[in-house]
């Protein structure tokens, strides 16, 4: 008796703990929670009204820009504090408060060095009164949520202007630092003549020394470091269609597309304002006053950064010259430069780094003190007052004429612009890149006489009809003046654009978000009849149910569909069982850009040139059907490793798949209850809508935003939700998708109202 006793009382307690436990859980989420319902005062001037609908979609309505503003830094705060501080944080070297890495560490000496804070300062003083307030005021919404969002790990200071223009300076220098050609395809010198017969009509290939080997080790660890913490930014691509396209109702339409990396969340924040009667609809970046997309009343507009090379490496001998180090410039000797760049969080507080007239010293990345005889700079662009005054003004600039000139007086490094206006519709590149290495060297040296900074280009062309910029699809039919190895470009992905753009055909709003979620592979299309071609003398049970695969696909890179997951494997083993004995190590770097090689691999395998497939190092002689049968065995395996051996569950997307890392999430518990499991996508590195993957055949960046705007209306789709926080209603690991919103349906189901103090 005494036994069941004892069992009923511990029981009892047992279970009253976890209904404490639970109970606590809940109340403290209920606390914690976001509440996108409430009243307040805050620093506007007549105050604002912030709805949104039930997927989150927010609209300010105020009487000020300033006001607007304002109310654009607390949303973005309210919804994205961690992921904004964390971007902070990155910007001005304090990211070791955030990361608990060795990585850390280099990630703020990295800050300090390009001194991304210190640039802002210098930007901050070059801009106009009406900018320096919008910002402040941006700055001040955010303050706001800061004060009352504890739950949130922060910096320990409020955010200050100069705080968000070097988070721009900086993701503008990281995406031009992944724009360098120099580091895309990289090959010892000894094999440039074997790369010329190999690839002729390439100009993407580039070259190191032996001697500058710990060199490239510091790029490519930078490049790494990007990749990893900091990712791509403003990427993606836009079709433009006029109303002459459209005889159905006559309308325009823009289709745009955005690009993430999985490592870190998208900072893209749809978002509308509405100032008196003017309704603009537009495309942010949490953390950015600015405005990169937009749509109003009368014109639409968007742009992205063009994959143009605008920074060079540079090699200087240096030399101590009575207590005095120096570097070697054209043959003259040259004393360093101080710099004082503000320390962290504490701006009272400041670092001594020594700089060339070239820029700053990237190999003190890994040496903290200059080497006595060689020191690796980095040349930059980095952009200015009227970069800043475009993303700022145009939603409301009124005189067209104007913006075009704004426009294509851009001071950052090389951008592509769409611009409808109520008469005519523009395609302009404007800003500055470099010019290649006569030699096609990875790293210049800076003792010869050495090329020009930076190169200004301006381009401007009225769309009649139909025309289209992105960062991937810019060649130099786009931009002639522009030297051959600047551009990267995914020519497979633009001839699935063209093709899809006929320029007879009636266009419609339908086609146009078909064609932005368009994911047939132009790579399949090439590739597939010969494959096939091979596969039908394998007697393998394996080869005759691809060939099925292959024969009834439509080329779409679906997840549902086996025929992708197969193809993609076999074409990227096939590459690397190619080149693998010709390259040895430096066949990573063609595999992490394969797909950029596609359309040069296919005229190499059309040739069928015996001495290309064979290994020279065995004895009997491989050819392309040899190498493609070891290809395609290496799949399989491959394959059955990763889903079972039924080829019904070789899906694409079992294998593509991925989920958008958050990074300074504050609960570990509540993170665990609510953060997605990795979620199968659509598309391939050569689709429209696009999913990029490693050697290794991992996802690491897929499209995550696209959307029409049209004289109507402004609509978009978010892979992903609006609030990183796992304490909001709009949590990414609750809905994960924004399905296509029609901007003009608001029907508000929260509302908070700032009034003035």
């Amino acid at each position: 008796m005494e036994l069941k006793k004892k069992i009923i009382i511990s029981s009892t307690i047992t279970i009253s703990i976890i209904i404490l436990v639970l109970a606590g859980l809940f109340f403290t989420y209920q606390y914690a929670k976001i509440s996108y319902d409430r009243k307040e005062h805050g620093n506007v001037q007549s105050g604002v009204v912030i709805t949104r609908t039930a997927e989150g979609v927010p609209l300010i309505t105020g009487q000020s820009k300033e006001d607007i503003f304002f109310a654009l830094g607390y949303i973005h705060a309210q919804d994205r504090l961690n992921l904004m501080e964390y971007q902070r944080a990155l910007a001005t070297g304090t990211v070791s408060h955030f990361i608990a890495n060795p990585e850390s560490e280099l990630l703020d000496r990295l800050a300090s060095i390009i001194g991304f804070t210190k640039k802002a300062d210098i930007l901050y003083d070059k801009l106009d009164d009406e900018l320096k307030t919008q910002i402040s005021k941006y700055a001040d919404g955010v303050n706001q949520i800061r004060h009352t969002r504890h739950i949130v790990k922060t910096g320990k200071n409020d955010w200050i202007p100069s705080d968000i223009l070097a988070i721009l300076i900086m993701k503008e220098w990281a995406e031009a630092y992944l724009a360098n050609a120099e580091l895309l395809f990289t090959f010892n010198e000894s094999k440039k003549n074997e790369i010329s017969k190999l690839f002729p009509s390439s100009d993407m290939f580039y070259y190191y020394r032996e001697d500058d080997s710990q060199y490239l080790y510091i790029l490519q660890r930078v490049k790494n470091l990007i990749e990893t913490y900091i990712g791509h930014f403003n990427t993606g691509f836009a079709a433009h269609i006029q109303s002459s396209m459209n005889s159905s109702d006559d309308r325009n339409f823009s289709a745009f597309s955005y690009t993430a990396d999985y490592n870190i969340y998208p900072g893209w924040y749809p978002v509308n304002f509405k100032i008196g009667d003017k309704l603009i609809s537009a495309i942010t970046y949490s953390g950015l006053p600015f405005i990169f997309s937009f749509r109003n009343d009368t014109s639409f507009f968007t742009h992205f950064n063009i994959n143009a090379d605008s920074q060079d490496f540079i090699l200087f001998n240096t030399r101590k010259n009575n207590d005095t180090y120096q570097y070697n410039y054209r043959g003259a000797w040259k004393e360093f430069q101080p710099e004082r760049i503000p320390e962290g969080s504490d701006r009272s507080l400041h670092t001594l780094r020594w700089v060339t007239e070239k820029g700053p010293i990237l190999s003190d990345l890994i040496n903290s003190e200059k080497q006595s005889d060689q020191i690796l700079c980095i040349n930059s662009v980095h952009p200015g007052p009227n970069y800043l005054k475009i993303l700022a003004t145009a939603p409301f600039e009124n005189d067209i004429s104007k913006l075009r000139n704004l426009l294509l007086s851009s001071d950052a490094s090389l951008k592509g612009f769409l611009l409808k206006t109520d008469k005519d519709s523009f395609k302009i590149f404007s800003g500055f890149t470099t010019t290649p290495d006569p030699g096609r060297n990875i790293i210049s040296d800076g003792s010869l006489v050495y090329k020009p900074d930076h190169v200004r280009i301006t381009s401007s062309k009225t769309i009649n009809a139909i025309d289209y910029i992105g960062s991937d699809i810019t060649t130099n039919k786009d931009l002639p003046a522009i030297r051959p190895g600047i551009l990267i470009t995914n020519q497979i992905k633009l001839n699935k654009l063209i093709s899809l753009l006929p320029p007879r055909k009636i266009y419609n709003e339908n086609y146009m978000q078909e064609l932005i979620a368009n994911t047939q592979s132009g790579a399949a299309e090439l590739f597939t009849p010969v494959f096939n071609q091979i596969l039908s003398s394998a007697p393998l049970t394996s080869a005759k149910m691809t060939k099925i695969y292959f024969t009834e696909w439509d080329f779409t890179t679906r997840q549902k569909l086996q025929a992708p997951a197969i193809f993609y494997t076999t074409l990227t083993f096939m590459i690397d069982k190619t080149f693998r004995d010709k390259f040895r190590n430096d066949t990573d770097s063609l595999l992490k850009n394969s797909h950029l090689l596609y359309d040069d691999f296919y005229q190499i395998l059309s040739k069928n040139l015996g001495t290309i497939f064979d290994n020279t190092e065995t004895e009997q002689i491989e050819t392309r059907e040899t190498i493609f049968d070891q290809a395609f065995l290496s799949s399989m395996r491959y394959l059955n490793r990763k889903s079972g051996p039924l080829m019904e569950n070789w899906s694409w997307g079992k294998l593509n798949r991925n989920y958008y890392r958050i990074p300074n999430i504050t609960s570990t518990f509540y993170s665990r209850l609510f953060m997605p499991d990795e979620i199968a996508a659509n598309g391939a590195p050569d689709s429209l809508y696009c999913t990029v993957f490693s050697s290794d055949f991992k996802s690491v960046s897929a499209t995550c935003l696209t959307g029409i705007m049209a004289d109507d209306k402004f609509s978009f789709r978010m892979n992903y939700t609006y609030s990183s926080s796992i304490f909001s209603d709009f949590f990414y690991g609750k809905h994960y998708r924004v399905r296509y919103t029609n901007t003009g349906n608001n029907e508000a189901s929260y509302k908070t109202e700032i009034t003035p103090f």
